[in-house]
Protein backbone atom coordinates (compact mmCIF):
# COMPACT_ATOMS: atom_id res chain seq x y z
CA UNK A 1 0.00 0.00 0.00
CA UNK A 2 1.53 3.24 -1.12
CA UNK A 3 -0.27 7.01 -0.18
CA UNK A 4 -0.35 8.85 -3.86
CA UNK A 5 0.32 12.45 -3.86
CA UNK A 6 -0.43 14.37 -7.06
CA UNK A 7 2.39 14.38 -8.84
CA UNK A 8 2.07 10.51 -9.03
CA UNK A 9 -1.82 11.03 -9.92
CA UNK A 10 -0.23 13.30 -12.97
CA UNK A 11 2.18 10.59 -13.83
CA UNK A 12 -0.30 7.88 -13.80
CA UNK A 13 -3.08 10.38 -15.76
CA UNK A 14 -0.65 11.24 -18.64
CA UNK A 15 1.49 8.26 -19.26
CA UNK A 16 -1.84 5.86 -19.49
CA UNK A 17 -0.04 2.70 -20.46
CA UNK A 18 2.26 3.29 -17.67
CA UNK A 19 -0.70 4.13 -15.02
CA UNK A 20 -2.28 1.05 -16.64
CA UNK A 21 0.58 -1.34 -16.34
CA UNK A 22 1.23 -0.09 -12.08
CA UNK A 23 -2.63 -0.40 -11.18
CA UNK A 24 -2.57 -3.53 -12.60
CA UNK A 25 0.53 -4.44 -10.64
CA UNK A 26 -0.83 -3.43 -7.71
CA UNK A 27 -3.84 -5.46 -8.19
CA UNK A 28 -1.90 -9.01 -8.77
CA UNK A 29 0.05 -7.90 -6.20
CA UNK A 30 -3.26 -7.17 -3.72
CA UNK A 31 -1.26 -3.40 -3.02
CA UNK A 32 -3.94 -0.70 -2.58
CA UNK A 33 -3.26 2.66 -3.81
CA UNK A 34 -4.30 5.73 -1.12
CA UNK A 35 -5.51 8.75 -2.67
CA UNK A 36 -6.23 12.19 -0.67
CA UNK A 37 -8.94 13.93 -2.55
CA UNK A 38 -7.02 17.02 -2.11
CA UNK A 39 -4.39 15.18 -4.58
CA UNK A 40 -6.78 14.16 -6.73
CA UNK A 41 -7.93 17.88 -6.44
CA UNK A 42 -4.52 19.44 -7.47
CA UNK A 43 -3.70 16.52 -10.23
CA UNK A 44 -6.98 17.45 -11.82
CA UNK A 45 -6.01 20.82 -11.58
CA UNK A 46 -2.41 20.54 -12.86
CA UNK A 47 -2.55 17.78 -15.89
CA UNK A 48 -1.98 18.75 -19.05
CA UNK A 49 -3.93 15.93 -20.67
CA UNK A 50 -4.57 13.67 -18.14
CA UNK A 51 -7.06 10.51 -18.64
CA UNK A 52 -7.60 9.80 -14.92
CA UNK A 53 -10.00 6.79 -15.88
CA UNK A 54 -8.08 4.15 -15.23
CA UNK A 55 -7.83 5.29 -11.99
CA UNK A 56 -11.57 5.37 -11.33
CA UNK A 57 -11.72 2.32 -12.79
CA UNK A 58 -9.39 0.51 -10.34
CA UNK A 59 -11.98 0.09 -7.65
CA UNK A 60 -10.50 -2.45 -6.04
CA UNK A 61 -6.95 -1.40 -6.01
CA UNK A 62 -7.55 2.55 -5.40
CA UNK A 63 -8.94 3.69 -1.55
CA UNK A 64 -10.05 7.24 -1.28
CA UNK A 65 -9.09 9.44 1.70
CA UNK A 66 -11.70 12.16 2.06
CA UNK A 67 -11.06 15.03 4.94
CA UNK A 68 -13.53 16.25 7.32
CA UNK A 69 -13.29 18.85 9.93
CA UNK A 70 -11.65 16.96 12.49
CA UNK A 71 -9.29 15.55 10.00
CA UNK A 72 -7.85 18.81 9.14
CA UNK A 73 -7.60 19.55 12.45
CA UNK A 74 -5.39 16.47 12.90
CA UNK A 75 -3.49 17.33 10.09
CA UNK A 76 -3.00 20.47 10.88
CA UNK A 77 -1.86 19.57 14.74
CA UNK A 78 0.36 16.43 13.31
CA UNK A 79 2.12 17.67 10.23
CA UNK A 80 3.89 21.08 10.60
CA UNK A 81 4.42 23.39 8.07
CA UNK A 82 7.74 22.78 5.64
CA UNK A 83 10.03 24.96 3.99
CA UNK A 84 7.26 25.86 1.56
CA UNK A 85 3.70 27.19 2.69
CA UNK A 86 2.53 27.26 -0.22
CA UNK A 87 2.64 23.46 -0.66
CA UNK A 88 1.56 22.17 2.82
CA UNK A 89 -2.16 22.06 1.81
CA UNK A 90 -1.20 19.59 -0.79
CA UNK A 91 1.85 17.56 1.31
CA UNK A 92 0.00 17.69 4.93
CA UNK A 93 -2.57 15.16 3.85
CA UNK A 94 0.17 12.96 2.30
CA UNK A 95 1.83 13.04 4.99
CA UNK A 96 -0.94 12.64 7.39
CA UNK A 97 -2.24 9.56 5.42
CA UNK A 98 1.21 7.81 4.87
CA UNK A 99 2.00 8.05 8.73
CA UNK A 100 -1.86 7.19 9.83
CA UNK A 101 -1.08 3.90 7.54
CA UNK A 102 2.60 3.29 8.47
CA UNK A 103 3.03 3.21 4.42
CA UNK A 104 5.20 5.12 1.90
CA UNK A 105 4.32 8.06 -0.23
CA UNK A 106 4.32 7.50 -4.07
CA UNK A 107 5.38 10.74 -5.96
CA UNK A 108 7.46 12.04 -8.94
CA UNK A 109 8.60 15.27 -6.34
CA UNK A 110 10.35 13.50 -3.46
CA UNK A 111 12.08 16.53 -2.78
CA UNK A 112 8.88 17.81 -1.19
CA UNK A 113 8.95 15.51 1.85
CA UNK A 114 12.42 16.06 3.02
CA UNK A 115 11.97 16.50 7.00
CA UNK A 116 8.73 14.79 7.24
CA UNK A 117 10.02 11.23 8.28
CA UNK A 118 7.93 9.48 5.75
CA UNK A 119 9.19 6.79 3.77
CA UNK A 120 9.33 7.54 -0.22
CA UNK A 121 8.57 5.82 -3.06
CA UNK A 122 9.67 7.98 -6.00
CA UNK A 123 8.52 7.65 -9.82
CA UNK A 124 10.67 8.09 -12.51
Amino acid sequence: MSVADDSALITLAETPTYGYVLLRQLAVQRHILVVPSMSLMAARRFAVDGDFSELFAARGVVRWVELDIETADRIAADVPIGADPTDWPLIAPVVWSARQLQRSVMTQRPERYTGYDVEIEALP
